[in-house]
């Protein structure tokens, strides 16, 4: 009989892009939830709605900067409840997010166990991709080593 050698309730893989993000919790059930980034930019049209003034490309830039700051906040809250994260996914938001808990310090509750690049997955290539990761012996080797970093820095 083969046993989880994982907490399910403190686990989560997450996919992202900038504009997406899939959480996948694998407890006796598997539960995936969707985040989304507020891209609608005011004033697309380069004029904003109230004032007719022009939207320079400067001003589109600092407001994606900020969407995707925001954005990856809302994906680092969500982590804070959790033990461990797989982050996976295309491009480098995924890096972004690691540079932002880094950010945030070690005492960051929810440690990174592993980050790859993926291209875009069904939702069942998805949750088979978390599942095979925190069932392998990656995933058991980096949370060793983890625990054994916080015990020799203690």
């Amino acid at each position: 009989m083969k046993r989880n050698t994982y907490h399910p309730d403190r686990i989560v893989g997450v996919w992202m892009d900038y504009k997406h993000a899939y959480l996948v919790k694998l407890t006796d059930q598997v539960l995936v939830e969707e985040l989304k980034s507020e891209e609608h930019i005011t004033g697309e049209n380069n004029i904003t709605r109230l004032n007719n003034i022009p939207f320079s490309q400067a001003d589109k830039q600092n407001h994606e900067r900020l969407n995707q700051h925001k954005f990856l906040k809302k994906i680092i809250n969500r982590l804070k409840e959790e033990e461990y994260a797989y982050i996976f996914g295309p491009g480098e938001a995924k890096q972004g997010l690691v540079n932002l808990i880094d950010k945030e310090g070690r005492h960051f509750p929810c440690k990174i166990v592993g980050l790859e690049s993926a291209n875009k997955l069904t939702p069942n290539q998805l949750i088979q991709k978390v599942k095979d990761f925190f069932r392998s012996l990656k995933f058991e080797d980096t949370k060793r080593r983890l625990n054994l970093g916080i015990k020799e820095n203690a």
